[in-house]
């Protein structure tokens, strides 16, 4: 996998084991080549690699032979090189790690010091800045930073902890911040962060160019700026997520378990759906409502540690997009889309190649429950038994909350979260990122493409636009979410499914809704119960509208009841509130 620290794992490892020689990437994994080894110390090499690896690192194959004998002098990371085979893993995003947030805070590292982009070997931007492989800074957004003399001096230097790392930056040489008011003129500041930050607490909503997109954020106690982030993003009661500076405070605010703590702190950094302490909850009702639960997270970024240096109080941080639009990611983007609702922007001139929304989890019988696969967790590989033919399939996803997936070899490779399929710009970043995992993991076509049955779905029409006919493969949307449970649990068949989960086309040509499924153990389908088919009120709109259908499958109970009431008594006497 690339992206993780891999190579300068290797160098470490064969300096610590006597082993001369060189590593280097390829476009189809990592190449190592060595001096004369006996069978016994090749052994202990690689028994060392397996067990010693980076975390975030993959180890699909070890494969070895003989190429004749050839003295080294001692061990060196060679040029990358591209191969035939194209085929590479590559890392999620990785958060701040620990170290480097303290040489963020050290105040004498005059380089460091309060520095937003700084990171190392073993965090920081990875798939969000990579446009090409093999993973290396020519093939990065960071490509237009030089670095300077101490960078290069880190980057070069095996015993340091910026060995080989692509983003190494610092304020001499990397990327910088700016910040501007709605019309893009510069708000003069020593310190851009600061500013933000008191700006925030006089009540301005600011939109922050983060890992893989803008964030919007405000002051979550304060109900009048809330509500005026609602009003102006058109999202009149969907819950806001929340980024808070530390975890004590979310300890006293909400209901935390060792392993929702345990995710918040990762190096994935989800946001993570925490109950809610109602006797000591501090913020405006608005961010949530009357829900339960509210969306967490800590800061993963060196901007947004820097900016809770200076914020006392939880902000609202949301994605950075009008409502059932994608994040934006570019700073001329965002100052086109956000301008009616940002009265502030924290930009930066690091490119974001592939925009990432925030991931969102929920723990479940202790275990995460991914609920948004995005920034951190996509494009990490699903590792899926029994596949390993050379044939390449697509699945284009459904037509709301799409994400499409990509099985290739023994992988399944899901995308980040596209969003719904209703707008222009979704499409646009549907096929940008099609085109972009190609590219990346060496896909030039599809043998295979798996799609929803509905005819309208836009990720329909995408699939039936890519291949021949004779190659489509539609698939019931109800019968995708048993496959699902039965492929993520690891389920024996035969069983029966219920997936009771709203409407999706049937194989008769009808909506369905509420279906149980009997299914063989050759994993063949049969519908064996449903709910009792009725005519859609207001058609297509009481899909998102449930509560119209509601009321048919009432009237309907009224009726046959011969109740003397009215039907609104009839309803109001027999619902449970």
């Amino acid at each position: 996998m690339q992206g993780v620290g891999f190579r300068p794992f290797i160098y470490d490892l064969a300096g610590r084991l006597g082993i001369s020689g060189t590593v280097s990437n390829t476009t189809e994994g990592v190449f190592i080549k060595t001096g004369s080894l006996s069978y016994v110390e090749l052994l202990d090499f690689i028994k060392n690699i397996r067990e010693k690896s980076p975390d975030p690192s993959v180890i699909e194959n070890i494969s070895f032979k003989e190429t004749g004998h050839r003295k080294y002098s001692g061990f060196i990371i060679e040029n990358s090189t591209e191969t035939e085979n194209r085929f590479q893993l590559i890392s999620p995003d990785i958060a701040t790690c620990e170290k480097c947030i303290e040489d963020v805070f050290n105040s004498d590292d005059s380089r460091r010091y309060l520095y937003p982009f700084t990171n190392c070997t073993n965090c920081g931007p990875r798939f969000t800045i990579i446009k090409k492989m093999p993973y290396d800074r020519p093939y990065t957004t960071m490509d237009k930073f030089k670095m300077c003399s101490g960078c290069m001096t880190e980057y070069r230097d095996p015993s340091d902890r910026r060995f080989h790392a692509q983003p190494n930056a610092c304020k001499k040489c990397g990327p910088e911040l700016l910040l501007t008011d709605k019309t893009g003129n510069t708000v003069c500041s020593r310190d851009p962060i600061k500013r933000a930050a008191e700006l925030l607490g006089e009540g301005g909503i600011i939109g922050i160019k983060s890992l893989g997109g803008f964030q919007i954020a405000c002051d979550a106690a304060s109900e009048k700026t809330v509500k005026k982030l609602r009003e102006r993003k058109s999202r009149p009661a969907k819950p806001f997520a929340i980024m808070i500076g530390n975890i004590e405070w979310i300890r006293k605010h909400y209901r935390l378990s060792p392993e929702e703590a345990s995710s918040l702190k990762s190096a994935r950094a989800p946001i993570v759906l925490l109950r809610k302490n109602s006797s000591t909850y501090p913020l405006s009702c608005s961010v949530s409502f009357e829900n339960k639960y509210e969306g967490i997270m800590l800061p993963y970024t060196p901007i947004h540690h820097i900016l809770f240096k200076y914020m006392p109080g939880p902000l609202v941080m949301t994605s950075g997009n009008i409502s059932e639009e994608p994040i934006a990611s570019g700073n001329n983007d965002a100052k086109k889309r956000l301008k009616n609702i940002c009265d502030y922007y924290l930009m930066h001139n690091r490119e974001i190649y592939s925009r990432y929304d925030d991931s969102v989890i929920r723990i479940f019988m202790d275990k995460e429950m991914v609920l948004r696969r995005a920034r951190g967790y996509a494009p990490y590989p699903i590792k899926i038994n029994g596949h390993a033919g050379s044939r390449s399939v697509l699945a284009t996803g459904a037509h709301e909350k799409n994400t499409f997936t990509i099985l290739t070899r023994k992988y399944a490779i899901s995308s980040q979260h596209i969003g719904d399929l209703d707008t222009y710009q979704s499409l646009e970043f549907f096929e940008d990122t099609l085109i972009n995992y190609k590219s990346l993991f060496g896909l030039d076509e599809f043998d295979i493409v798996a799609h929803d049955m509905h005819p309208d779905y836009r990720s329909t029409k995408i699939a039936r636009s890519s291949i021949s006919s004779n190659m489509l493969f539609p698939v019931q949307h109800h019968m995708a979410h048993i496959s699902s449970v039965i492929a993520e649990n690891n389920l024996e068949c035969p069983l029966l499914g219920f997936a009771w989960d709203g409407t999706g086309y049937g194989t008769d040509g009808k909506i369905w809704g509420s279906e149980i499924f009997e299914v063989s153990s050759n994993l063949d389908f049969i519908r064996i119960g449903h709910l009792i088919e009725k005519a859609l009120p207001g058609s297509a709109a009481t899909i998102k509208k449930p509560y119209r259908m509601a009321a048919v499958y009432l009237r309907q109970l009224w009726k046959r009841n011969n109740s003397n009431e009215s039907l609104r008594d009839y309803i109001y006497n027999n619902m449970a509130y």
